[in-house]
């Protein structure tokens, strides 16, 4: 039998398809920048070096996005020192001495089963390099559910997320934040300290730190701090980690988020413009507007 270019063209792809899809069409894996994987509701683009979520009902609209040049995850091994203070003790300095670091994440695999999509790949640093997951899994049609461990056997015990943001974006929430509105800009500390007397106001904050053993605090201490923001663009995104975190938004395209543990796990919401015009008119952010 004599088989045509084009036939041929034609079997090629085919198997490479087959290569990759398993029996029963159910699990698919994939490395090819530019492909689109469906999540549930949810879509997960592999954008060259990066990831990035939308939904099916809005694909033109971002809800999550990794930073740019492709450092969006770190890996780490520390040892935290933690030491309370004021009158009376209520406050926390916290210092944490890093040991080994892992960066550079490769996507070197992404599978589909179901409504979970695993992407694994490599974080490299001085110390050698070690596999990480990123997980996602669409819990309903406006959650989706996110998992990243790395290195075990490497004692990591730090996470860090870059996602990206752009210049104008305001980010709003983080429970009861007392000083300022828009975050942007800021670092915040995600753990229950005293108030404070003065937060920073000159000559206040000064007299009381004499005499109360520096409890006059700062604007970003609060008793009820949550790790959650939702944005001036309706992107939103929750951690459920109860291990102390930070979000720094301090850089003008990226939002840093850290924790203190070897696994983050937290949620992307969807919302519409109807919660966005509630959170505009009431002015308070929290998980349950984007239901």
């Amino acid at each position: 039998m004599t088989m045509r270019r084009r036939d041929f063209l034609t079997a090629s792809v085919t198997a490479a398809a087959a290569g990759v899809l398993s029996v029963d069409g159910v699990a698919q894996q994939s490395t090819a920048a530019g492909e689109e994987h469906p999540v549930g509701d949810f879509i997960l683009r592999h954008t060259g070096n990066g990831l990035q979520i939308v939904h099916k009902n809005q694909p033109d609209r971002v809800l999550w996005d990794t930073a740019p040049e492709g450092a969006f995850l770190t890996a780490e091994t520390a040892l935290a020192d933690v030491k309370d203070f004021g009158t009376p003790m209520g406050f926390f300095s916290i210092n944490d001495t890093v040991s080994a670091s892992y960066e550079k994440p490769t996507i070197d695999d992404i599978d589909i089963t179901g409504s979970t999509a695993t992407v694994s790949g490599t974080l490299t640093g001085a110390a050698g390099s070690g596999q990480y997951t990123f997980r996602f899994e669409a819990l309903s049609t406006t959650s989706l559910r996110f998992v990243i461990s790395a290195g075990a056997a490497l004692g990591i015990n730090r996470i860090t997320l870059r996602v990206a943001s752009v210049a104008d974006e305001g980010f709003f929430g983080f429970g009861q934040q007392l000083t300022y509105l828009n975050q942007k800009g800021h670092l915040l500390p995600i753990v229950v300290q005293e108030h404070g007397v003065g937060r920073g106001r000159l000559i206040v904050t000064q007299r009381v730190d004499l005499f109360a053993s520096q409890g006059g605090g700062n604007p970003y201490i609060t008793e009820a701090p949550a790790p959650h923001f939702i944005t001036s663009r309706l992107r939103s995104l929750f951690l459920e980690n109860t291990e102390y975190s930070t979000f720094d938004m301090r850089p003008f395209d990226q939002v840093v988020m850290k924790v203190w543990s070897g696994t983050m796990t937290g949620r992307i919401l969807y919302g519409t413009r109807q919660a966005r015009q509630w959170f505009l008119t009431w002015g308070v952010a929290g998980p349950h507007c984007l239901n």
